[in-house]
This record gives C-alpha cells, structure tokens and sequence, in this order.
C-alpha cells in the first residue's frame, strides 16, 4: 500500500469499506435501504468456518497502521474510520505499543505532515485500547499511571499528554529554537485536539456526573497551559520574551516578527548581532521558528469562531437576563477597542479580530430580529465614514480601515443571511466613497467590501464563461430588491458623465468610483423585459461616458449597457448610435467616436448572438454603417476608431450587400501598406492600437478569401506571408491556427505550402524569436491535424530544405537555448519533418536522444510535455515501421521510444500522461491493423492499458532485440534494500522539510510487479537468441549473488519483530523449547536469542516504519522480481546442461525456496505480494515444476 500513490490508495480503501460494509453486516426487517442479502450472517459464518475472508488479519491492520502514518489527510482519515468502525474493539498489546510508540515519535516531530499523522495515531490508540493496553502504555509514565486508580480511561490519556504538552512547553521556555527541532508543540496539541473533539467516548465521559469534576479540572489546567504558550509565542515573536499572566498579548507586526526571530537564531547559535547576514531567502532556522508558532495556532481563528458562535448563542437564548447581556458587553467592548488608536501594525484585514464580532451577531435567533447586529453595523458604519485626518501615520492601523474589513467579514458570513439585506444600500455608498480615499489601505479594504457586496448581490459565478446568463441577476430582480441602490449607482454614474462632458480648462475630473460602478453593472444578466422602465435613466450617462478619455472606461460603459437595455430595443438604440455617427471627417471628438462604435459593437454582439433583430432593421443597419465608411480609411487618424469601425463591419458581412464587404476589402488591400503611421519631428514613430488594427484587418481578409476561396485573394496572403512585416506573418498565422477547419482544400494546401517555404528562411535568418515560435506552433498544430493537407506531398515539395529544416531544427533542441515554448514546439517540428518515412537514420536517433534526455522525471514540466507531444507526433509511424522492418536501427529505436513512453505513461501531470497515451494506443492498434493508424479513429486506452499495451508490444514484436530486455530492467527500481532499512533505523537531527520526489505520481513498487511477467517470459524466449541470452547471462553474474544476500538480509531484520511477537504468545517456553515461525523452511527462536523489552518495541516499531515507507515497498518488490528471474534464469540454464554461473552458489530450488520465505515473512508484516495483470501471481512463477495433484492443491 505504502508504495501505491494517492490515487490507488483511495480507491483501494473505498473498496474495502464497500466491502467491509457489506460482508460485515446482518439483514434487519426494519432497515429500508442498504441491506445485505438476508442470508449475509450465514454466509459470514460459513466461509469463516473455511478460513476465508479474513478481513482483520494481522496483516490487514498492519496495513491500516501504515496508511494512518501516510503524508496525506484524506488516506489517514479513510484508514482511521476503517479501523475504528469495523475491525475488533482493540489493538493486539505488542502492535499497540509499537503504534505508541511511533506516535510519540512523530508528534515530537518538526514536519507537518508527519506531526498530523502522529495526531491520528494517538486517536487511534485512545480508541482501541482497553483499561489494561493503555496502562502497559503508560507505565513508564508515572502521574498517568496513578491516575487510572481514580479517572477514567480517556481522561488519564489525555492527562498523559497534557503532560509532554507541558514538557516541550517547559523545553520552549528555555530555548525555542531547539524546542522547534526535537520537541515542538504543535504536535501534541493537535493530538489534544483530536482526541477532545472525535473520540465519542470522551464526549460520553464528559457527560457521566460521577467524572465532571475531574474534566473540569483537567480542561481548566488545559486552558492555562494554551494560554501560557499563546502568551510565550508571542512574546517571543515580538522580541520580549514571554509574556506574563497578567499582561495582554498583542499580535506583533511583521517587521517585530523578523527582528525577533533572528535574535533567537543568533542567541540559539552563540552569535552577536553583528556576526549576522542579511539573507534574502530563510533560513532552515527560520522556518523551525515559524512552523513552531504558526502551526500551533493553525486554524485558530477558525476553530475559536465555532465555538464563541455557540456560546454566544447559548447565552443570548438563556432565560437569564444577566447572561443575556453578556454578548452585548462583548460586542461593546470590541467596538470600544475597534474605535481606540493603535499603537502598532497588525497583519491584513485585522487578523482574526472581524471573526469576533461575526461570532456575536450569528448568535442571534434567525427568526427573530437582529439587535446586535443593527448595533454593531450602524456603529461601523459611522466609524468607516469618519474623516482621515491629514497628518495620519501610515506605519498603523487606521480604525475606519479595520471597521471596513469587520463589515467585510459579516458581509462574507454564510449565517447572518438576509439579515444584512437592510444594510446592503449604505454599505455599498460607503464603499463607493471610501474608494476615494487618500489612503492606500481604505481604498484596499474598500475594493474587497465591494467586492464580497457583489458576490451576495449577483451570486457566485459558477462558470468559467461569463457570458451563461443563467450565472447573473437581472436589473429587474436587482432592483425590486434594493430600490435605493438604483438611485445611488445612477447619481454617481451621472456625475461622472457630466465631468466627462464638462472638462475645465483641459483638465479631468477623476471618479475612483466609476470603474467599479460598471464593472458591476456589466455582471448584470441582459435584460428580456420589453415594458423596462430602468434603461432610460441608465442609457444616458452611459452614452455621455462613451466620450470619456480614459481608454478602459469607454470599455466597461459598453459593456455595462448591454444587459440595461431591454432585447426589444435593441434595434433601436443601434440605429440612433448609427445615425450619430459623423457623415464625414471632424464632427465628433475621438473619443467619443471610440466610445460609441465599442457600445455598437458590444450591443450588435449580444442582439446576434440572440437573434432579436429583424432582417429589415438590421440592414438599415449595416447601411447606416456603410454610410461612414470613411472611418475605416486613412482619412481616420486614429487606428482604434479605425479597428472599432472593422470590428463592427465584420460582424454586419453576412447581412450587407456583397458590396459592403468588397469596398472594406478593397479599402484593407489597397492601404495595408501604406498605413504604417508617418514618423514626423517632435511626434512617436508608432501610435496606440496601430498594430491590432492591422491585424484585425488581415484577419478580416483572410476570412474573405476562405470563403470566397478567390485565387487572387489567396495569392495576396501568400505574398503577405511570404514578404510581409512581422506582425502581418504574425496575423496571418494567427488566424491560420484558429481557423484550421477551413472548409476549402485548396485555400488551406496553398497557405500551408506557404507557411513551410517560408519556415525554412525563419529557421535560417532567426531574426525575431517571437515569430520563429510562432512559425514552430502554426506548423506543429496544422500538419498534427487530421483536416491537414498531406503532409508527405508537402515536405516532397520542399525539397533540399526539408533536410535543412530538420537538422536546423535538431541543433536547436540539442544546443539548448531556446525558450520553454518554443523548444516545445521544435521538438514536436522535428517529429513531423521526420515521421513521413524516417529516411535520415542519423537525425532518427539524434531526435530520439532528444526525447530521452527531456523525458526524465528531473526535467522541467514543459520539457516533459514536449518529449510526450512529439512521440505522439512521430513515435508511433516508427514503431509501426520497425515491427516489420529488417533494420536493426529502426527497431532500436521503436524499442528506445517504447521506453520512453514507459516513463511518460508515470509522469504526475495528467496532460503528459494523457498525450503518451494517445502514443500507447496507436503504437498498440497498429499491431493489429496494418497501415496507417490516424488519430481520430484510435481508441485511446487509459495509461495503465496503455502501458500494458507497450509491454506486450515488445514482448510479441521486439523481444529479439538487445535493448528491449536493458530497457525493461532499467525500468525496475534502483532501490537497495540494505540501504532503506539502515536508513530507518538511523536517528538523528530531523529537518523541516523532506527532499521532494522528483514523480510523486510514480509507483516504482507496482510497476515493477507490473513488469515481472513480461520479463519471465522474456527470460522463456530468450534461448532461441544467442545474443539476448547472453545479455541476459552477463545480468545474471552481476545480479545473482547479490540477490542471494539481501533475501538473507531481509530474512533476518523480519525475523526479529516476528520472534517478538511469537514471543507475546508463549512468553514463559520451557527450558530447551523451541518457538517456530511459520516461514517456509522452519527457523528456530530459542530462549537465548530473545531481548529486553525496549529492543522488542523498537523492532515492532521500525516494522511499522518499513511498513509505510515506499522506498522499502520499491525495494522488496525489486528484490522479489529480480530473484524470481534469476531462479528462472537458473533454472534454463540447469534445464539446458549448460556450465553454471561462477559468482553464483546456489541453485534455482534454493533461491525460490528463500523467496517463498521471505514472502510469507513479509505478508505476516503487512507486505503481501499482488496479482500482477496477466494474472501471474509471485508464488504460482515459483512452482514451474511437476504440477501437484488434485488432493494436494485441496
């Protein structure tokens, strides 16, 4: 299981509780759903009678045990539920001291995951303990073994870690940066937490009257020591040591934070404050630090508001008045404080000090009113729009600014409802007016108070694509609900469009507000209702706001008008923004004219998209606009007006005269040229929106000639492309790739004949890398589609710069300087320059050393994906090529690809994964049929079938080959079993952070017991080559004998906790008798060979550590295979007569009878061996010989 990831590990555990749910439970007559078969109980009892379906076997909780000590949350959770629910009610006393055992270990531990892991096995303990497990437990510890004389079994649990609570308190005091290595707190007091809050038998014990007493005293001598640590760390943080009893700690800022931390990292090192470095990055010191104070409050904030929320509203639903009051004294007190000047900086948003007044207000009863909560916001609000005066200091808090984030916070609180639909209207003026304020942190908190208004107002978005209306509110629904906030977002919007008419003197009136105020208004879903009475009022500033001078502004007023027009109107509002359009040059400003062709546009757009206009009216339309056709020509400086114009254009083709669309064309051909802006003295050489205007237009141009497919129209791209500017190849390859399901044949050969002549003078000249990307990625992604002109015939007509192309493009890859992006598509290039018929032997195996090299786990993400993209490209022509080719170079290199794939089929990002699956498939489809395979037609298979499909593949067709039996073993974890069970056993200074794998997706354990069949067959064939079989004998003289010792080393370091625990069974044997293990050949435990007691719990433990530590899981199933095929390998070689192998000394009987003991060793320990695909099990490969008879096998 250990060496299983994430994804195996779930679905393994919610199978076996699917299973565990199912066969452990009887048939009941009152139960509706979810029954068992009514005959479930005798069948249980049946099959147990057999020695079958032993589901809580030793082995089964040893399994368990190691997914509780798993890095993830949700396996533990699975795991513990498991454990808890179905097997027996308590733990087996050696299993259960070794458990203890490691949680001790783990919550003393600095890392996080292993400290929550430890939470979980204490848990675990407290709940499958009895009264005499949990005293064999403690009994080292002696106030908790005193304590099981007058408390109960949970309570002397948790005084027993109140206790270490205490101690590594007491270490903390006395230096915390060692305290934050060997003993942090965190550990502990998540142990605490769990066992408080998800052991229902303490919850029980709480209730029992004979034991309130003592919980009450255990929970109050709790509560002090929380609050001694609190007070340490964060005095400690603020640089004065700990804070005393009676004194108030305050959260220090940032700046105090540092400073303090490294005072302690010098005072722990011996250092002064001059011997210390300004270091950019932190310190393993540093982290320590911070993970000590930060994870013990982790959740703090989170875990207080739950319960200060339920003793708020116990105290305000209690009949007694005194108590009543008690969460109004709070409030009070915190609106006194909240009002107070501060004397220092706290962290963002006010900490955790907003959750105190949610807490108070969400106590209140739902049906009834809301007092405290009108209270606490009228008096927020009055705090928010108090004046900041001038002189104010910006190194502290500001109180309108934390009263801000506490009405943020009650604004984002799910339990206050539509109790704060009364406040909404004046919380958004004050938000609105806040974002004028001169200080950055009003303007900050006043941006996320809109922000959270929004999100109760409009609703969370629930899709990615803004346009699904069924996402949005309607201004209807908007404002029948909040009619005040229809009045204030229309003054301000009025304001803002009379200073945009209005400018004195040439200078702008700026509103902060108005942005916000349209980006809210464009949320809305457009309107449907014809009888609307809002638009009027809204439609005129916004068509005022069309001349403002700020480019986004003009943006957002044309998207804010579309859903505040009713759909029946649109066609009128587009005739009166058309027939407002000058008639000729130098009536209305620029902006202006901007202004209203985006609000054209924007609401032509969405009137399309709906089909709410009618034919007549929509070519009155598009008359209108083809009367101001002068906007499109030079005689219109700006290029935006120019490119808002064509945008508009574009969209009327389809309903204009053909004529409309000529006269734009002949316009868009015949200035192309000479558009460039003019450079004059005194003026910038470019100007704003020149280059999207051309590029709109080529665009424009190019969806003209597609669909006429005039081969006068399609010559001129093709000059375009082959003599343009950078940015009109850039356009036109642009829309080459957005476009590659061009109806017309010819019009795409000819483009794309184009684009590969002129890709070949790009490679050459590589002046610009922009554009050479771009040329890489349109040829890539045309010729990888199936719509693709041929892409044989097209490099045929390329030809000498085919070859040139490709070996420009293999120096590129192999020199290693290009950009992420573009080495992608590169490799990929070269895959497709060669696929055709992989005539170029050497540039074949340059471009698979490519693949190689980016292959590897090691390798960036974007390298990986590169190699998986171009094997998919070009791998799986190749591989269908060798399988019936002669050529020793072509299998070789099917083979070396295959073994790539093998690789990208583990990688941990899905997309790698996903495209060495299509490879997988096709490679594995083309076995069976004969010709080419294209992509559209493959099935693909998942990558666990499609790295079957690999393995078979080589095993059919390639298994003659020297490199197929190299590459399957190079495959087989490179883990030496010695080295990972040393290296458990070693202890010493634990750092913070593990060293990250470099795959975590990868399970070396399963691939290897995954591959073990083909290699045993492998081995089957080989004989019939002289040249594998000897590849093979040479493995086998390197392998063999240190197989030998390691099976022996495994064998002894199990053997030890077994002898352990056998010994737990017969503790007192006779003088001279013998304790037999049940291992295969029969290996003696005499009374001699046993150990004190703490050697026994250290070896049970260090078994669980084995358990779940994936290099020992990688290990013992390399180890395993690699024994197996050398016993097969002994075995032909005996079978065969041929000389025996010098460096090895036994026979191929010995080794499987090592085997077979060492796996039943290993399966009483939790490590069973598992059915590999084919169905090959381990044990069945041990027994090749003379099969046993019927009896036998009963």
């Amino acid at each position: 299981m250990a060496g299983s990831n994430y994804q195996r590990k779930k679905s393994a555990l919610l199978l076996l509780e699917a299973i565990l749910e199912t066969c452990t439970d009887t048939w009941s007559p009152e139960r509706k759903k979810g029954q068992p078969p009514c005959n479930m109980a005798a069948l249980l009892s049946w099959v147990r009678s057999k020695g079958y379906w032993d589901f809580f076997s030793r082995s089964n909780t040893l399994l368990l045990l190691s997914c509780l000590q798993d890095g993830t949350n949700e396996i533990r959770e699975l795991a513990s539920e498991l454990l808890v629910r179905y097997f027996p009610p308590t733990f087996p006393e050696p299993i259960a001291v070794a458990v203890f055992a490691c949680a001790q270990e783990a919550v003393s531990s600095p890392r996080v995951q292993e400290v929550e892991a430890g939470a979980v096995l204490m848990k675990t303990i407290l709940q499958k303990s009895d009264d005499f497990i949990l005293k064999q437990i403690l009994a080292n510890d002696v106030p908790a073994a005193r304590a099981f004389a007058s408390s109960c079994r949970c309570l002397c649990f948790l005084k027993y870690l109140l206790g270490v609570l205490r101690d590594h308190s007491a270490r903390a005091h006395h230096d915390l940066l060692q305290a934050a290595r060997t003993t942090p707190m965190h550990g502990v007091i998540a142990a605490l937490r769990r066992c408080l809050l998800e052991v229902p038998e303490v919850t029980a014990s709480m209730l029992k009257v004979q034991q309130t007493h003592q919980w009450r005293l255990f929970l109050g001598h709790l509560v002090n020591c929380a609050r001694e640590i609190s007070a340490l760390l964060l005095g400690v943080l603020q640089g004065k040591g700990a804070a005393r009893s009676n004194q108030q700690a305050a959260a220090p800022s940032f700046a105090e934070m540092g400073n303090a931390i490294g005072c302690l990292i010098r005072l722990g090192k011996g250092l002064e404050d001059h011997d210390s470095e300004d270091l950019v990055l932190l310190s393993e010191e540093h982290s320590l630090i911070l993970t000590c104070c930060w994870v013990s409050v982790k959740g703090a904030v989170e875990g207080c508001s739950m319960g200060f929320t339920k003793f708020c509203a116990a105290l305000l639903r209690h009949p007694d008045p005194d108590l009543q009051e008690i969460p109004r004294e709070v409030l009070d007190q915190g609106l006194a404080l909240l009002s107070s000047p501060r004397s220092s900086s706290v962290t963002r948003r006010a900490a955790g000090f907003p959750m105190l007044f949610l807490c108070i207000v969400a106590g209140e009863d739902p049906p009834k009113s809301h007092p405290l909560l009108a209270h606490c916001i009228q008096t927020l609000l009055a705090l928010a729009g108090t004046p900041i005066h001038q002189d104010w200091d910006q190194t502290l808090d500001l109180p309108q600014v934390s009263a801000v984030h506490v009405l943020q916070t009650l604004v984002r609180g799910s339990g206050l409802g539509t109790a704060l639909h009364p406040y909404v209207t004046s919380m958004v003026t004050l938000s609105l007016k806040a974002l004028g304020s001169p200080s950055w942190a009003m303007r900050n908190a006043a941006i996320q108070l809109l922000s959270a208004l929004t999100v109760r107002l409009l609703g969370q978005k629930q899709s990615r694509d803004d346009g699904h209306s069924r996402d949005r509110v309607s201004p209807e629904a908007l404002f029948s609900h909040y009619p005040q906030l229809k009045s204030i977002l229309l003054g301000e919007l009025t304001l803002a469009a009379q200073a945009s008419r209005d400018p004195q003197r040439g200078k702008f009136h700026l509103c902060p507000s108005l942005y916000a105020i349209l980006s809210f208004l464009a949320k809305l879903q457009p309107s449907t209702d014809s009888l609307n009475s809002i638009h009027p009022c809204f439609v005129e500033p916004l068509f005022l706001l069309a001349g403002n001078p700020i480019y986004a502004v003009r943006v957002m007023a044309a998207k804010a008008l579309v859903p505040l027009i009713p759909v029946a109107e649109y066609g009128n509002i587009l005739l009166r923004l058309t027939s407002d359009l000058p008639l000729s040059h130098n009536l209305l400003p620029h902006n202006a004219l901007h202004g209203s062709l985006l609000q054209m546009q924007s609401i032509l757009a969405q009137a399309l998209s709906v089909n709410s206009l009618p034919p007549d009216q929509l070519l009155s339309i598009a008359r209108q606009v083809e009367d101001r056709l002068w906007l499109l020509t030079p005689m219109q400086r700006c290029p935006l007006v120019r490119l808002a114009y064509l945008q508009v254009a574009s969209l009327l083709v389809g309903s204009c005269p053909p004529s409309f669309a000529q006269r734009v064309s002949d316009i868009l051909n015949d200035k192309l040229d000479s558009s460039s802006p003019l450079e004059k003295p005194g003026l910038a050489p470019l100007q704003l929106g020149f280059a999207s205007f051309r590029q709109f237009s080529i665009h424009f141009l190019c969806s003209k000639a597609a669909r006429l497919a005039s081969p006068e129209r399609v010559g001129e791209l093709c000059l375009l492309l082959q003599r343009g500017t950078a940015d009109e190849q850039m356009a036109i390859l642009t829309w080459m790739m957005e476009n590659e399901g061009s109806k017309d044949l010819n019009f795409s050969k000819v483009l794309q004949q184009t684009l590969l002549e002129k890709l070949s003078e790009v490679l050459r000249r590589r002046i610009d890398n922009e554009l050479l990307k771009l040329y890489l990625e349109a040829f890539v992604h045309l010729y990888s589609q199936p719509s693709s002109w041929n892409l044989p015939v097209s490099l045929q007509l390329m030809g000498p710069a085919h070859t040139e192309c490709t070996e420009i493009l293999l120096s590129m890859v192999e020199s290693d300087d290009l950009s992420p992006a573009c080495f992608r598509h590169a490799l990929c290039g070269v895959a497709l320059l060669l696929s055709p018929g992989f005539e170029d032997v050497a540039s074949l195996v340059r471009w698979c050393a490519a693949i190689e090299r980016c292959s590897s786990p090691l390798s960036a993400e974007v390298r990986r994906m590169a190699a998986a993209t171009s094997l998919k490209l070009g791998g799986a022509s190749l591989v269908g090529k060798a399988q019936e080719s002669p050529s020793k170079c072509f299998r070789a290199a099917a083979v070396r690809l295959i073994d790539v794939a093998i690789s990208l089929l583990q990688d941990e990002e899905r997309e790698v994964r996903h495209e060495a699956s299509i490879f997988a498939s096709l490679a594995s489809q083309l076995w069976y049929i004969s010709g080419a395979l294209p992509q559209s037609s493959c099935d693909l298979l998942q990558s666990n079938k499609g790295l079957l499909g690999l393995l078979q593949l080589l095993l059919e067709k390639f298994w003659d080959c020297s490199e197929t039996f190299a590459s399957l073993v190079h495959h087989l974890p490179a883990v030496d079993l010695s080295s990972a069970l040393t290296e458990l056993e070693t202890k010493g200074a634990v750092s913070l952070y593990k060293e990250d794998e470099p795959n975590v997706y990868a399970e070396p354990a399963v691939l290897a017991q995954t591959l073990f069949p083909f290699l045993f067959q492998l081995l089957s064939r080989a004989p019939a080559s002289p040249k594998l079989w000897g590849q093979i004998q040479s493995w086998l003289e390197t392998t063999g004998p240190g197989v030998w010792s390691s099976l022996q080393h495994c064998l002894n370091w199990w053997s030890q906790a077994l002898a352990f625990s056998v010994k737990e069974q017969n503790p007192n044997p006779k003088e001279g008798q013998t304790v037999t293990l049940e291992t295969g050949p029969r290996r003696l435990i005499t009374k001699r060979q046993e150990h004190r007691e703490g050697h026994r719990d250290n070896s049970t433990c260090l078994c669980l550590k084995a358990l779940s530590c994936p290099k020992v899981h990688a290990a013992v199933s390399s180890l395993l295979v690699q024994a197996l095929l050398v016993a097969h390998a002994l075995g032909i070689l005996e079978e065969e007569k041929q000389p025996p192998i010098p460096e090895i000394h036994f026979s191929s009987q010995d080794l499987r009878g090592v085997v077979l003991s060492v796996q039943e060793l290993l399966s009483q320990h939790g490590i069973a061996s598992t059915v590999s695909p084919t169905g090959v099990h381990f044990s069945e490969s041990l027994r090749p010989f003379p099969p046993t008879t019927k009896g036998e096998r009963e």
